[in-house]
């Protein structure tokens, strides 16, 4: 009879010793409750295979069915209500909600969600705008949210239902994904064109402030196109709301440059 654990090497340490863990062969995957040399491992793994020594078991955790709604107005004459009945009538059991503009990816409540999303949580929206008015911010959200092991569902836009595999809804993601570039590749062109005019002109782009350095190398990874702009803040330090705060600023100096 073929053993069920045994002991592999899972990646190397700074000072490049071998990580041993025990491996689940059925299960595929390492048991990180285990620490101890290759040998003591090994005893482990064969008092397992022997059934002398007993895995517990693994916490299930619940997924939860959370709802996300917007307003753009901070005026209490527009209020949440017909958004919030939609949701619960799906049965939602927490909603987050934010008074503020769809163009703007940092949202604090929509950040509390993304935070707090586990594997097998459902995101449920009214319609697709709620969550962003940005082709580029919606696919970024997607991608947390797909990264997470969560879904996301939208109630108005039938297509948009990533709990369950759907050729319709893959397809337009991929093309709204296409659109994200394109737009991301026009953006990347008028910065580049616009300071080239600016240059020749002999303008000063931008305040100086301490951390100008990191902020003007991830502006030239953004305009060089190379880098998605998760690898360029990972990169650089320079956090997703500054950089896309910088752009935007950028883009109306060079604007009003142009025009000048």
């Amino acid at each position: 009879m073929e053993k069920q654990f045994t002991v592999k090497a899972n990646g190397t340490t700074s000072e490049g010793k071998k990580i041993w863990m025990v491996f689940d062969k059925a299960a595929e995957k390492f048991l990180p409750q285990f620490e101890g040399g290759r040998f003591a491992l090994q005893d482990i793994a064969k008092q397992l295979n022997e059934g002398t020594l007993q895995l517990e078991a693994e916490e299930q955790k619940t997924a939860k069915t959370v709802g996300y709604m917007r307003i753009s107005t901070q005026h209490h004459e527009q209020s949440f209500d017909r958004q919030e009945a939609q949701l619960k009538a799906m049965g939602v059991t927490k909603i987050y909600q934010d008074r503020m503009s769809g163009s703007k990816m940092e949202r604090p409540q929509l950040q509390q969600m993304l935070e707090e999303l586990e594997a097998g949580d459902t995101i449920i929206i009214v319609a697709i705008d709620r969550l962003s008015r940005s082709t580029k911010d919606l696919l970024d959200i997607v991608e947390i949210i797909k990264n997470k092991g969560a879904s996301l569902k939208s109630i108005n836009d039938s297509w948009l239902d990533t709990t369950d595999a759907s050729p319709m809804g893959d397809f337009l993601l991929t093309v709204m994904g296409a659109l994200g570039q394109m737009e991301r590749a026009m953006t990347q062109q008028r910065i580049n064109e616009g300071l080239k005019v600016a240059k020749a002109k002999g303008v000063r782009l931008g305040r100086p402030k301490k951390s100008t350095t990191k902020v003007q190398h991830a502006l030239d990874l953004y305009s060089q196109g190379g880098h998605t702009v998760k690898q360029i803040v990972e990169i650089t330090g320079v956090s997703k709301a500054t950089l896309y705060r910088k752009i935007k600023e950028l883009e109306l100096e060079i604007a009003e440059n142009q025009g000048s």
